[in-house]
């Protein structure tokens, strides 16, 4: 291709009009016609811009293929993002899993000081799958902090299909584990549930194993999503961390490790086994708004 046919067909990829694209590289919509024409050629500075916009490389828009190179998962990414994406899963529903088997404890009478082994447990293997995951993902994006583009419009269709599905059914299986709550409680009495621990283990245990269940789900589409939008990954890594985006990592952070200590506290000295729990999703929620406020702010800073 030439490079009037490379900038053509970079152009119309990314949704760009004539008049808009001539707008972004401060020229006039007659020029850009002429650079698609191969009637002149794209002075050095509007040819940087351009690959900073495209995300590609120099050699590639001027003499290469950018239609073939995107075809091509060169880097391995598609790859190693399906690895990331199982392994946060798996860490995530592992640790609520952790909470359902000391629930589960609680309710076959183990003491509770016991029951919270389980936990741990299950807690330590999942950091086996967050720590090699994040690892694994920081040296990639390291190593491949841009990545061109190349999923097709057959591909992205077929997984908006099951995104909307997957979506659909995480929602459903967190609402079951309601309904499970809401219903045993109805059944049993809230009176009995007050009196037999026991009970109330195994009724909120079952309610979080499909709350897990939504959970993984919903994480996985979520991360399966993100892999997809090739844009925005080059967007996030292009740059080095700012400082809103690591203030928010610290709140996360902290956030989680005040959620253990919470857990842990009213657990033992409140003898609460059965709802301290609550405090992990609470935390994950908060997190949530931090990162999701963050990105706003430096959305927001990047207009000014």
């Amino acid at each position: 291709m030439t490079t009037g046919e490379n900038i053509q067909f970079l152009r119309k990829r990314d949704g760009y009009t004539q008049e808009g694209f001539a707008e972004k590289m401060g020229v006039s919509r007659q020029t850009i016609s002429k650079w698609e024409s191969d009637s002149c050629y794209p002075e050095m500075d509007k040819l940087v811009l351009m690959c900073e916009m495209f995300h590609c490389k120099l050699d590639d828009l001027v003499r290469g293929d950018v239609q073939m190179e995107r075809a091509k998962d060169t880097a391995g990414y598609d790859a190693h993002m399906n690895t990331f994406t199982k392994k946060i899963t798996v860490g995530v529903v592992l640790v609520m899993l952790g909470v359902c088997a000391m629930l589960f404890a609680l309710a076959l009478g183990i003491p509770e000081p016991a029951t919270i082994l389980p936990l741990l447990v299950f807690i330590a293997v999942s950091l086996i799958f967050f720590i090699s995951g994040g690892i694994e993902h920081d040296h990639f994006v390291k190593k491949h902090p841009e990545i061109l583009p190349f999923y097709d419009d057959e591909e992205l269709d077929a997984f908006r299909k099951k995104f909307a599905l997957a979506i659909s059914i995480g929602i459903a299986l967190i609402l079951l584990g309601v309904i499970v709550l809401i219903g045993g409680t109805a059944v049993i009495g809230e009176s009995t549930l007050d009196v037999n621990g026991r009970i109330a283990g195994a009724l909120t245990g079952t309610m979080l194993l499909f709350i897990t269940a939504g959970t993984g789900t919903l994480v996985y589409a979520g991360m399966q999503n993100a892999k997809y939008d090739v844009q925005e990954y080059n967007s996030e890594n292009k740059h080095e961390k700012t400082k809103v985006g690591q203030i928010s990592d610290t709140i996360c952070g902290c956030t989680m490790l005040l959620a253990t200590i919470v857990f842990l506290l009213w657990s033992f000295l409140g003898d609460s086994w059965e709802i301290s729990w609550i405090v992990f999703p609470v935390g994950g929620l908060l997190c949530a708004v931090t990162s999701t406020i963050c990105k706003l702010m430096e959305k927001q800073a990047e207009t000014e």
